[in-house]
């Protein structure tokens, strides 16, 4: 598995938005300008395999603060290590730089576990955007052992 920082134009970014438009129920919709801004910035990671796209992880700053905006693995992936990958790597090569990395995520989606094993604590809730149903969302936060 390789890591790559998807850059704007490229045919990685096509497949970073084709995929996170397949999984907009669960990470939400972003429109394409989003996409290529993030890119523009840096701000988009891919874990790759050959010319395959395994996942992408696209976060944002927020102060001495990395927000993952998105997390996503493509199906036939999921349980193989990628998420994982992608969370410690985004932490990896920034580490020096950040205080610690935040996020929110709907508890009906059932990974907080996940989340507390790449170390992630929960530190919040607020009711979800959803429509269809009433939903929670649980912010977590890792903080950096690193930086004080």
């Amino acid at each position: 598995m390789d890591l790559i920082v998807v850059e704007n134009p490229s045919n990685w970014l096509d497949k970073v938005i084709d995929l996170g438009d397949s999984a907009r129920d669960t990470v939400g919709f972003l429109p394409r300008q989003a996409f290529e801004e993030y890119a523009l910035k840096g701000h988009i990671y891919a874990a790759t395999n050959d010319e395959n796209l395994l996942g992408y992880i696209l976060f944002r700053d927020q102060g001495s603060t990395l927000v993952i905006v998105h997390l996503c693995v493509a199906q036939n992936e999921r349980g193989t290590g990628v998420a994982k990958y992608l969370v410690d790597e985004l932490f990896e090569r920034n580490k020096y730089y950040i205080s610690g990395m935040k996020l929110s995520c709907r508890r009906d989606y059932g990974i907080d576990g996940f989340w507390r094993s790449v170390g992630f604590m929960p530190i919040g809730e607020r009711p979800g955007r959803a429509t269809a149903k009433i939903t929670t969302l649980t912010t977590w936060y890792r903080t950096n052992p690193f930086k004080p």
